[in-house]
């Protein structure tokens, strides 16, 4: 509600592929995110109104500064030639010159404004007719007047020097020194004030957080449901495909064929669906791993462990659906192994899907990784050919590939001990 954003509150943010929330709300997502950090006095923002519209400028730093006078916290921020709205809702502005050196400090004030930058003449009232960036910036402003000693801007800076705003400014200062405690005690306040760990949340606040927040997503995200309906579907269709199948030797081959249909198909939809979630959640990890808010490594073991249950939902709709229906292996050892299996292979596919996130720029070049490795990952995952039929040189390929291994266990699982006449 501090930051105007309540009416959006169940819109997601987007990106370049999902629409979402407008840019001046992103912006203001981003600086709600810095404010949620209880340790933070001071916000440093650099020019965070670049690219918005006027409106959204104003509404911007309208949100930060009452945010900031309720959180009772302290905002630094630059901007490129405000209005005079925007400016009118500081406490005070800070004007440097091209050297660095302060032209003025203090309150948002025309009068003192125009006495620094203009001088007091009796025509200074005419010179300044435009806006406060624009008598700011009253001054040539190319290499040559930079260097002249007698600049306006070097005027501008005199003035300041001897105005009473920079002789109070200068007593306020000597005043806070004087009553400072020594640098010592000062750097062993510090020391017990500052944490020696790396982020202000625990571990175990960590989890919690980050639990909740992926709980959110995963229920907010219409891709979860789809999943659990487009996993049904598969089911019903490969095992219809396979529902025909005799117990002779004919129908153990149509077996294997859904033993490999239906490891190669929980590959490819884990994968698939991965990669998109993934590139959406790695801009937000990356911001908040780098403002120390949490730990990379507890957000990837709670994203893990998270996403498990839908996997598990997902392998056991499809096998569920099939297994019986295709005439498998009966008893539940068997079942359950195949179960497994591909709770295992789904498993396999996220982590898959994840490293190719990690590697990849773009989601584009993501997605033709996957579908190359994952067809690779079918061609010698010992199907068709098998292992003994593969070129010795290409036959190391089926070592790495997660296909082969499920599929051979399957396999095992399913006709060993069985006779054919």
């Amino acid at each position: 509600e501090g930051l105007g954003l309540s009416h959006v509150k169940d819109t997601v943010v987007g990106d370049e592929n999902l629409r979402g929330v407008s840019g001046g709300q992103k912006r203001r997502v981003t600086v709600g995110e810095m404010l949620m950090s209880t340790t933070s006095r001071v916000l440093c923002l650099d020019n965070i109104t670049d690219g918005l519209a006027s409106t959204d400028s104003f509404s911007l730093i309208q949100q930060i500064s009452e945010a900031c006078k309720k959180h009772r916290t302290a905002a630094i921020i630059t901007l490129l030639q405000p209005s005079d709205e925007i400016i009118s809702l500081f406490d005070k502005i800070l004007v440097l010159s091209s050297d660095g050196q302060p032209a003025y400090f203090g309150p948002v004030d025309r009068v003192q404004l125009r006495s620094i930058f203009i001088g007091d003449t009796e025509n200074s009232e005419f010179l300044d007719s435009g806006s406060i960036a624009d008598l700011v910036m009253n001054q040539p402003m190319s290499a040559k007047s930079v260097a002249n000693p007698n600049s306006k801007e070097d005027q501008a800076v005199t003035r300041f020097r001897q105005s009473n705003l920079n002789k109070k400014l200068i007593h306020e200062l000597g005043m806070i020194h004087a009553s400072a405690p020594s640098i010592r005690d000062r750097e062993a306040a510090l020391h017990e004030f500052m944490s020696n760990e790396k982020y202000s949340a625990s571990y175990y606040r960590q989890v919690s957080i980050i639990a909740a927040r992926r709980w959110k997503l995963i229920f907010r995200n219409s891709m979860t449901y789809a999943r659990v309906i487009i996993a049904t579907i598969f089911g019903m269709i490969v095992g219809s495909l396979f529902s025909s199948l005799n117990q002779d030797t004919i129908g153990a081959l149509g077996r294997s064929g859904y033993i490999f249909l239906s490891s190669f198909l929980v590959l490819m939809l884990s994968a698939a669906v991965t990669i998109p979630d993934g590139f959406r959640q790695r801009i937000t990890l990356f911001k908040h791993r780098n403002a120390e808010f949490y730990s990379g490594k507890v957000a990837y073991i709670v994203q893990v462990l998270l996403d498990l249950p839908l996997s598990i939902i997902e392998a056991t709709l499809i096998s569920s659906i099939s297994y019986f229906w295709v005439g498998m292996a009966p008893g539940a050892n068997h079942y359950f192994y195949f179960l497994g299996t591909l709770i295992g292979l789904e498993c396999v596919g996220q982590a898959f899907a994840r490293v190719l996130i990690a590697f990849s720029r773009t989601q584009v070049s993501a997605n033709v990784a996957s579908s190359l490795l994952i067809l690779l990952f079918a061609t010698v995952g010992g199907f068709m050919p098998s292992f003994e039929q593969i070129t010795p040189v290409l036959r190391w390929l089926s070592w790495i590939t997660p296909v082969s291994y499920a599929f051979e266990g399957m396999m095992i699982n399913q006709f060993d001990g069985t006779t054919f006449f």
